[in-house]
């Protein structure tokens, strides 16, 4: 990642943290996307998620724990927003794959599309993103899959 674009990142990422406090994490073994930015997990555990980040899981899957407890491990190439509306904090899979725990109290609302989901605290539940209407082509309704993988991660640098 770019020195530039990685400094953007640690700012944009700490400013909405301060604003509104983290909402949970998010861990990888290989680079995502978050709020449209390669994510270079190479030393760094755990990424801090806010209310509003966009997250777009890389050629492995993402695991997400979320403030309440409730896991979600987003599959590779999956694409997800973390949102709050009228102070409930919810996730919804916009494409691919997801598998989500629900905490034993679990204050998130999960939504596929615009579809919420039936869950059961402490049980996994593995659904596929639901199409919407921005999915469909003319009348025939057939659905688009364009998820955005991210960009391979830089090369390292050997100083």
């Amino acid at each position: 990642m770019h020195p530039f674009r990685y400094c953007a990142v640690l700012v944009s990422t700490a400013a909405t943290l301060l604003a509104a406090g983290p909402v949970g994490s998010v861990t990888s073994s290989s680079s995502f996307l978050l709020r449209g930015v390669a994510v270079n997990v190479h030393g760094v555990p755990s990424w801090p998620l806010a209310s509003g980040d966009d997250i777009a899981a890389g050629s492995d899957s993402a695991a997400i724990q979320l403030k309440d407890g409730s896991i979600v491990i987003l599959d590779a190439n999956a694409h997800a927003i973390v949102d709050t509306t009228g102070g409930v904090l919810s996730f919804r899979l916009l494409s691919g794959m997801m598998t989500v725990t629900p905490a034993q109290t679990p204050t998130v609302r999960f939504y596929s599309g615009s579809e919420l989901l039936q869950t059961r605290p402490g049980t996994p539940s593995t659904v596929r993103a639901k199409e919407t209407s921005k999915s469909r082509v003319g009348n025939v309704g057939l659905a688009v899959r364009t998820p955005t993988p991210p960009p391979p991660a830089p090369p390292v640098s050997k100083k």
